[in-house]
């Protein structure tokens, strides 16, 4: 009996299709497209999600960088000014003296040609330490990483970016043990990245890795890095990390500190002063102009605007000490 039910009821619905099949036709198409359109949307939206997240996982969710410049909120603040400051010696107290490092490296930066054969091109250089490929989450394809003695003696060897090895070795040749020119210097090719693919503005496979100690010694001739890079034990302890950070470098660059702050020559230095201090600078006979000059000469004149500032006193202190 049901069966038979069923049975008629399904011819019916076929008639009925049959009788409108542009009708059907089309409600057919246009569900299909729905959920093509859907599916789409979300398979879109995962990609993009997937290649931002890669993005910022490069710098990992327990990574501070700290820079030579001003202070910023979004994870990187500087050691004071932008004046060249951090040093070596910086990284070094960073790992014996704040709690809950887990990785550190200092940073030098530089833009150098590269020569290999007749083959050459500019591509940018970094100076780092071992540390820097568990922070970075860096993959060889062959090769090694440096090491901590290689740091120390300031070997001249390199580690290549695909980008760097499809245009110095187009026709396929190891570059493993290759002897490369950088700048001026002749490195030693030690290792070869795996790709990670362009980010927002440049490849980040376009890149050779070697030493700081080299890259100062041989490429910069400085005793400054650009920016240090701290990795945190656990994205829980970053916010005491910074704390400890941001403590530790004002109590070893307060006197730069001080001097970017009301001495720099590019100007308008008197809006970092407090109002009180500002105003009275500049009711001081050449105040103004001496807000402007890197002198310490300029920063007595401040000092004598407004002797009460306790930011111009701990100054007056600092250039008296020194």
């Amino acid at each position: 009996m049901w069966g038979n039910i069923i049975g008629v009821n399904f011819n019916i619905a076929l008639e009925a299709l049959w009788a409108n099949r542009m009708r059907s036709l089309l409600t057919a198409l246009g569900i299909f497209i729905g959920v093509a359109a859907v599916i789409a949307a979300l398979t879109l939206t995962q990609g993009a999600g997937a290649s931002i997240n890669a993005r910022f996982s490069r710098f990992g969710p327990t990574t501070i960088t700290v820079r030579n410049g001003a202070a910023n909120t979004r994870g990187a603040f500087g050691a004071g000014g932008t004046v060249q400051s951090l040093t070596p010696a910086d990284a070094s107290a960073i790992r014996q003296q704040v709690a809950h490092v887990a990785y550190i490296s200092p940073v030098v930066s530089t833009s150098e040609q590269v020569i290999y054969g007749g083959q050459n091109l500019n591509t940018s250089v970094q100076g780092v330490s071992p540390d820097y490929q568990t922070i970075q989450d860096w993959t060889l394809t062959e090769g090694l990483w440096f090491s901590t003695t290689d740091q120390t003696a300031g070997k001249p060897v390199a580690i290549l970016g695909q980008t760097v090895v499809l245009n110095l070795f187009p026709t396929g040749t190891d570059p493993i043990n290759q002897t490369i020119r950088i700048g001026n210097q002749l490195f030693r090719v030690i290792g070869v990245l795996q790709a990670k693919g362009s980010g927002s503005s440049s490849s980040a496979d376009d890149v050779i890795y070697i030493p700081y100690t080299t890259a100062l010694d041989r490429l910069k001739s400085s005793p400054y890095v650009d920016q240090i890079l701290v990795a945190a034990d656990d994205p829980n302890n970053v916010n005491q990390v910074q704390q400890d950070l941001t403590t530790l470098l004002e109590q070893r660059h307060h006197r730069s500190f001080l001097d970017a702050r009301l001495m720099s020559s590019h100007g308008g230095r008197l809006a970092d002063m407090p109002p009180a201090c500002r105003a009275q600078a500049l009711r001081v006979p050449g105040g103004k102009k001496a807000a402007r000059r890197p002198e310490p000469r300029a920063a007595h004149v401040l000092i004598g605007a407004w002797p009460d500032c306790a930011l111009l006193k701990v100054l007056r202190h600092t250039l008296e000490a020194g």
